[in-house]
């Protein structure tokens, strides 16, 4: 037979395969640990009374309280921001960082060059450490350009999902706003909190 080990929280920690003979030989605390897990049991699926698929534990959640299972995934979407920031963005063949200081440092050279400071060459590094000299300062500001462009298109992506989420009148319609998006950001290597 079938079993699984579960966490302190519920979840599948392993699945056991035991002979009827195997099983009888444990002992009474082995025993109280493993649940029996017949087939289509995966590690999505938690035990509390019975067993439930995500499927039915996202209806539950759900159905208790929409609005706070919408926040929740909206949440989330947030929490990817910085990684999507740390992946960084491309110019002209390079991969450039994104993240706040990064933000903050091009802020600053354009305030500068602004105000009719001449700074070229401006060297800029890359997310592979090769530094980049930008001779003009329209170079400079054409960099500036398309990350402050990448970085716009990312802030509305993320708006325009978690806005998807939150006129969502159903839990299929909300998982179908916020799935897609985190399994683009997985298959990414985007992670939360990054």
């Amino acid at each position: 037979m079938r079993y699984a080990r579960l966490t302190r929280d519920n979840t599948i920690a392993s699945f056991m395969e035991f002979t009827e003979a195997e099983y009888s030989a444990l002992s009474t605390l082995d025993k109280a640990s493993l649940y029996e897990a017949p087939e289509p049991v995966d590690e999505t699926y938690i035990f509390e009374d019975r067993w439930y698929s995500l499927e039915e534990i996202r209806d539950r959640e759900f159905t208790a309280n929409p609005d706070a299972y919408k926040e929740i995934r909206t949440e989330t979407i947030n929490s990817y921001r910085a990684g999507i920031f740390k992946a960084g963005f491309t110019y002209e063949g390079n991969l450039f960082k994104g993240e706040a200081n990064d933000q903050l440092w091009m802020n600053a050279f354009l305030e500068l060059l602004s105000s009719g400071i001449t700074a070229p060459p401006i060297h800029w590094i890359t997310m592979s450490n090769d530094v980049v000299v930008f001779n003009t300062i329209e170079e400079f500001r054409a960099l500036a350009g398309v990350f402050f462009q990448w970085a716009q298109q990312i802030t509305f992506n993320l708006l325009q999902v978690k806005q998807q989420i939150r006129d969502a009148g159903t839990r299929v319609e909300v998982d179908a706003a916020y799935d897609p998006f985190v399994a683009n950001m997985e298959s990414q290597g985007i992670t939360i909190g990054e």
